[in-house]
């Protein structure tokens, strides 16, 4: 019995050691140096501390950081979006980021704003929209081309769910611009 007892405080006191050294890991969280190229590199143990987040973008403000819904294990920084454009049945609606300078967007000028963006040179709207997404691209670490959709499937424009996805694409747009206008 007491063998049985001297096993367990050991084990005790192994666990208690183990979980003060993870904590006292948990609290040291290193930084990277900056990569003079594009900032800030991201390291896998940098905290990401969401502050803010609409449709499929998530942001951490305090350290310029963001990430994308879907996009597993990715986390981008603010000075990594080269650009980024809202995109309608295969028109450019509106487009921003750091190549492009101050972004235009459509909700400036309200939904006839964005609708007449989206129209342009063209004599007759439809009525149904079958794609809408936000294309952005991203250098650095996860360089590439990333999309955030809002409609995949026919949708008529006066209805609710366009409406809906209009203005959450909206919104989105907005954080985006807020991003690369942070680090101009």
């Amino acid at each position: 019995m007491s063998e049985f007892i001297l096993v367990a405080l050991a084990i005790f006191v192994i666990y208690r050691i183990a979980m003060q050294n993870r904590a006292t890991k948990e609290s040291t969280v290193p930084r990277q140096r900056p990569d003079t190229r594009y900032g800030t590199k991201v390291s896998e143990t940098t905290p990401f501390i969401r502050t803010r987040a609409t449709g499929d973008i998530i942001m951490d403000e305090r350290n310029k950081l963001f990430k994308i819904k879907g996009v597993n294990f990715k986390v981008f920084n603010y000075e990594d979006l080269i650009k980024y454009e809202m995109n309608e049945d295969g028109r450019s609606i509106t487009s921003g980021g750091l190549s492009i300078g101050m972004a235009v967007v459509g909700s400036v000028f309200g939904p006839l704003g964005t609708f007449m963006g989206g129209v342009t040179g063209s004599k007759k709207s439809k009525d149904i929209v079958t794609d809408m997404h936000i294309a952005l691209t991203i250098r650095g670490e996860n360089k590439g081309y990333y999309k955030i959709s809002f409609i995949n499937k026919k949708t008529k424009r006066n209805s609710k769910e366009y409406k809906k996805q209009l203005e959450l694409a909206r919104e989105t747009l907005g954080m985006l611009d807020i991003m690369t206008d942070e680090v101009k």
